[in-house]
């Protein structure tokens, strides 16, 4: 039996989520309570990114393969996104974060600075401009209010 992926809500899940993560590092969190959950959850977003590009690659045949790379796109830039602020903040947490992971942390940050430029490269190297085949994207806190609106337009039908 062949299982369906269903790459755009596992893609949205991970953006959101790194989105959030990086919304928290504008609160002075402990590190002593927090660093090691920040390293458990950049370090899965970022193989399962790996693996959802690795599973995506081998069948670039996908009806919205490029749409797919794009929000594969979307995903590693809020990650950079999120390596770039924990790297310049001065706070506990993040302070603690490049501690605690010394090298790999750069490593981490140049990941994903190359695998977006693999994305970008790979879209071009097939006829598809990235702008041409960019997905209208929405963010953690615009998805909320949607859902929201969502059930509370269903609650009154009620």
């Amino acid at each position: 039996m062949k299982k369906e992926i269903n790459y755009e809500d596992n893609i949205f899940f991970i953006v959101a989520q790194v989105e959030q993560l990086t919304q928290m590092l504008d609160l002075s969190l402990d590190g002593d309570f927090l660093c090691d959950k920040y390293i458990l959850d950049i370090n899965f977003f970022d193989r399962t990114l790996k693996k959802i590009e690795g599973q995506m690659m081998q069948n670039s045949r996908l009806i919205h393969f490029p749409q797919y790379l794009q929000l594969i796109r979307r995903a590693r830039t809020a990650m950079e996104s999120l390596l770039q602020q924990i790297q310049y903040s001065d706070k506990n947490l993040p302070i603690q974060f490049r501690q605690k992971l010394g090298e790999e942390f750069q490593e981490l940050l140049y990941n994903q600075q190359t695998q977006i430029q693999h994305i970008i490269n790979h879209l071009h190297a097939n006829g598809n401009n990235e702008k041409d085949s960019d997905v209208e994207s929405i963010g953690f806190e615009e998805m909320s209010l949607l859902i929201g609106q969502d059930f509370y337009e269903e609650d009154q039908d009620s």
